[in-house]
């Protein structure tokens, strides 16, 4: 019955029809209002072996569920007063989605009579002003794949025991997450729209986040008063992440935050971060100073990465801070995107702007060390820049020809009025798969800065390119 608008209750299209369907095993339906189903209705659809069933109205369609026992409840009134057989499809239901629970501080304790939900693959909750906890006890969510929170304002912690327990933080400053609480299974989340103040605890056993290892997709959006997101002895974790984004989360200053870490990674010259990721996208962060704020002299390598974003960050100093300490001030270098102890060796796509700091993208200690150079650039396909009013350099001098952009194949640049020239000779020379150059808004007063290169490399060319754009 997908796709079909049928007005329940008027003559001819009466719900209690359903139920003689003695052998009715899928079924999809939306009905608007629950009250107004028959009664036992919902204890009658208990046989069902396939459903999506929409209770209450102007439900968005989210199209095709990959679950096949789906309920998404939006309820008008409290959820006190729903029929008993509703409670009874949660219990079995795969794919559970509640918007607008009225009344509700602990979100799953009246649907659930506190039963463990075993089917439950996909959990999303949102649009509930009164929401302080998902659950009532620290349950296991064992099957759980997929898990949303969004626009939660008083949400403080994921289970209600842990607000009970924690006596020493005041509740806003507890983590969302607690170590007792296991997602054994659990590939994505995301976070939107909540005034937590951490998403976990600084410091897990292995046992704990264990529980999380399995992520392969974290979204964070517009929670305001997380400062950093991760601490290094988390993020080690994550060794499956593929797709991380950020975005419009006001206060977030580092995205990992470095403390003392255990001695056998201080002996490593080289630490791989994230060694799956392939995506990164950093958006909208007017306090973020850099992805993390590193005092030691290591290589940081995302040996994945294929595709990055870096956009309206205004207050960013770089992507790898480091820093030295004056008393208890950090000093960090300011300035360059990148450094010479930062490597993605698969990095096809770079996307970098509205970050009103930075002067360089490529700074020029990156070849003084050659691996290290080559690792950072050889794979790039594509690079856009735009917004950055202090840029004077993508490329810093290069004498030594270190950089390797052999793959490249398209450039734009728009809206850097202190950029003075867009390559270097020694990186002009060897672009053999350049394709698309677009150049507006700049203050570029030369492409390459030695005239005789035009006349070699084709200036004809170069402004095909350009008029295209």
């Amino acid at each position: 019955m997908g796709g079909t608008s049928i007005q329940w209750g008027q003559p001819n299209a009466s719900l209690a029809e359903l139920n003689t369907l003695s052998h009715l095993s899928t079924l999809e339906v939306q009905i608007p209002d629950a009250e107004a189903a028959p009664e036992d209705f919902f204890q009658k659809l208990q046989k069902l072996e396939r459903y999506k069933i929409f209770i209450g109205k102007e439900w968005e369609r989210f199209g095709n569920s990959q679950y096949s026992r789906t309920l998404i409840l939006r309820l008008n009134t409290s959820i006190d007063d729903l029929d008993h057989g509703i409670k009874k499809l949660v219990k079995r239901t795969q794919d559970l989605q509640l918007d607008e629970l009225k009344g509700v501080k602990i979100a799953l304790k009246e649907l659930t009579d506190e039963e463990r939900l075993s089917h439950l693959r996909n959990l999303h909750i949102q649009n509930g002003l009164d929401i302080e906890s998902i659950t009532n006890d620290r349950n296991e969510f064992l099957e759980l794949q997929s898990l949303t929170l969004q626009g939660l304002p008083q949400l403080v912690s994921f289970c209600s025991q842990d607000k009970i327990d924690a006596t020493s933080l005041p509740q806003r400053e507890l983590p969302l997450f607690e170590e007792k609480i296991l997602f054994p299974s659990l590939e994505k989340l995301q976070l939107s729209s909540l005034n937590i103040t951490r998403v976990w605890q600084n410091q897990l056993s292995n046992v704990s986040f264990y529980t999380h290892e399995k992520l392969t997709t974290l979204k964070i959006e517009g929670c305001g008063n997380i400062i950093y997101l991760l601490s290094f002895s988390m993020a080690k974790y994550l060794v499956h992440l593929k797709y991380f984004e950020v975005t419009k989360c006001n206060c977030l200053e580092e995205i990992i935050f470095w403390e003392d870490i255990e001695e056998a990674t201080q002996v490593a010259m080289t630490l791989s971060l994230f060694p799956q990721l392939e995506s990164l996208e950093l958006k909208d962060l007017q306090h973020l100073r850099g992805f993390c704020f590193n005092s030691q002299n290591k290589v940081i390598e995302f040996p994945f990465m294929k595709s990055m974003t870096i956009y309206n960050c205004s207050n960013l100093e770089g992507f790898i801070c480091r820093y030295t300490r004056e008393g208890n001030q950090r000093i960090s270098s300011q300035g360059d995107l990148f450094d010479n102890k930062v490597a993605f060796p698969k990095l096809q796509q770079l996307t970098v702007g509205g970050c009103d700091k930075l002067l360089t993208i490529f700074p020029s200690n990156m070849h003084e060390e050659k691996e290290t150079a080559l690792l950072a650039t050889a794979q790039l396909r594509k690079l856009h820049i735009f917004g950055l009013p202090k840029l004077k350099y993508i490329w810093k001098n290069d004498p030594r020809g270190i950089f390797s952009f052999k793959k490249i194949c398209a450039i734009s640049v728009l809206g850097c009025p202190s950029l003075k020239n867009v390559f270097p000779a020694s990186v002009a020379k060897d672009l053999p798969q350049l394709g698309f150059l677009a150049i507006s808004d700049c203050g570029v007063e030369e492409i390459v800065p030695i005239v005789s290169f035009f006349l070699s490399y084709g200036l004809g060319w170069l402004r095909y390119n350009l008029y295209e754009f």
